[in-house]
């Protein structure tokens, strides 16, 4: 599960915009938080 995440943290990382990046990181942490109450 820790790659998966990892993986999914560095792909969101990499947008070249700063405003794509944020708006990634905002639903990463939705998806994760999903995943966890999933688990």
């Amino acid at each position: 599960m820790m790659k998966y995440l990892t993986a999914e943290v560095l792909g969101l990382t990499l947008p070249p915009k700063p405003a794509e990046a944020r708006m990634s990181r905002l639903e990463m942490k939705k998806k994760m938080m999903k995943k966890l109450e999933e688990c």
